[in-house]
């Protein structure tokens, strides 16, 4: 939704907005205000699997994506260089 990190559950905002406060939404999920403030103001995740799943976050973060190697071989395979890309 329009206005919140992007890593917000659409679930948490709309519960944010019938709320209408971090501290009632916090109240209603058995939370402490900070992580509900957190996520919808700065889009930081907690690291809490309980946490997480009061937050509407899967339980497991996602992993950050990373670059597989590359491997050039050359007429002699013996020489085999591995390339990271950029």
């Amino acid at each position: 939704m329009k206005g919140y990190p992007s890593n917000v559950p659409n679930k948490l905002v709309r519960a944010y907005r019938e709320h209408g406060s971090f501290h009632k939404l916090a109240d209603a999920l058995g939370l402490n205000v900070r992580y509900v403030h957190e996520l919808l103001v700065k889009g930081i995740e907690p690291s809490n699997p309980e946490t997480r799943v009061k937050l509407f976050l899967p339980r497991k973060p996602k992993a950050a994506r990373q670059a597989r190697p590359r491997v050039v071989f050359h007429e002699d395979l013996r020489d085999c260089h591995i390339h990271f890309r950029k």
